[in-house]
């Protein structure tokens, strides 16, 4: 349906099958024309978490059921008059995540070179988001700090300014006071990298100018 059709706004139920409201929300995001649509969810509960989970998965609001119908119309007159300043936010957004200025300077200004290093990083955090949380979860310190070392290395030449920033912060957290009052800061670090995960098909990467070579005219014979 999303294939064949747009819409100015989206409410988005999180409880579905198959593929729950956060995961069809992060599709959606990769798709043509809905990079910008305001998604709003639908949920049963309004816990700390969870409200994190959902904004980070893409979404730009939520809404508890059950759902007031005025709290509802209020939300779409909201986020629909909203809608013409979303490029704007989203701009925002990516802004404070990502530094593309940043990524080009640490790849000798070369796009395709920074575009590269940071595919590379973003493939190996799919693994290094499982490891994250294996590790938290049986408390395994010493493992811990080097899947976050790993990742706080590899971000400061990626331009992900937002995720170089938390991975630095926890491994000095985890270094100094083990796990004791980590919670918060682990949460925050694993909410950056979702974050870069949204947003990262928004990156505008410059395209490679032609090399000097390109733009001399080859004499003929």
């Amino acid at each position: 349906m999303a294939e064949q059709n747009t819409y100015d706004l989206i409410l988005m139920d999180i409880q579905m099958p198959e593929m729950d409201g956060m995961q069809t929300t992060q599709q959606l995001r990769k798709q043509a024309g809905y990079e910008e649509t305001p998604i709003i969810a639908l949920t049963a509960h309004a816990l700390a978490e969870e409200q994190q989970s959902i904004l980070a998965s893409g979404m730009n609001a939520y809404l508890t059921k059950p759902i007031n119908e005025e709290t509802l119309l209020n939300t779409l007159t909201k986020w629909c008059a909203a809608k013409v300043n979303l490029s704007q936010q989203v701009d925002e957004q990516l802004a404070e995540v990502f530094d593309v200025n940043k990524a080009l300077n640490m790849a000798g200004n070369r796009p395709q070179a920074a575009k590269d290093l940071f595919e590379m990083l973003m493939q190996s955090l799919h693994e290094d988001q499982r490891l994250l949380n294996h590790h938290f979860a049986n408390q395994d310190l010493e493992k811990l700090i080097a899947t976050v070392h790993r990742i706080h290395g590899a971000s400061k030449y990626s331009g992900t300014i937002e995720l170089t920033k938390h991975a630095n912060f926890l491994e000095t957290h985890l270094k100094e006071l083990g796990f004791d009052e980590v919670e918060e800061v682990f949460e925050d670090f694993m909410a950056a990298l979702e974050r870069l995960k949204n947003l990262q098909s928004l990156i505008p990467w410059p395209q490679a100018s032609q090399t000097p070579e390109q733009n001399l005219a080859h004499p003929t014979d």
